[in-house]
């Protein structure tokens, strides 16, 4: 018997541990997205910085392109609480010279996931596609101010 109330003491002691440590990871979570909505309502200026290949393309799950970018946050809304919604438009050349806009939005929740979500725009009217990724805080989606 005392080798099961030694196993019994493990067994609960690690299930402790493991309830820390999900507890703290929520935590922090949740204060990554408290800091980054209290300076955007401070009026700083807060840089939003992706790293597309460390998100995941939101059908299927795979990593997204090798692409990191970044841009300052110019405007942003909070409905209800329940997220903090920013976008952003760029424009480029597609590989045929030929005028490309790209629309980003983003959606950044408490949970401390974020939802980019990117429509490209060819010639000002055609749409060639849709693209949506799914970003964690902190390591797809980091922010700077």
């Amino acid at each position: 018997m005392p080798d099961a109330n030694r196993y019994l003491r493990r067994f609960g002691l690690a299930v402790l541990c493991s309830i820390s440590i999900v507890h703290t990871g929520h935590a922090e979570e949740h204060d990554a997205y408290r800091r980054v909505l209290e300076a955007l309502k401070a009026g700083q200026d807060v840089t939003a910085v992706t790293d597309f290949n460390r998100c995941a393309i939101a059908e299927g799950g795979n990593s997204g392109p090798s692409i990191l970018g970044g841009f300052h946050i110019a405007a942003f809304l909070v409905p209800g609480g329940q997220y903090i919604a920013f976008s952003n438009v760029h424009e480029t050349l597609s590989p045929q010279a030929r005028p490309t806009t790209e629309y980003l939005r983003y959606k950044v929740t408490p949970d401390g996931n974020a939802l980019v979500t990117m429509d490209v725009m060819v010639g000002g009217a055609e749409h060639v596609r849709t693209e949506t990724y799914e970003c964690k805080l902190g390591d797809g989606l980091s922010f700077a101010w």
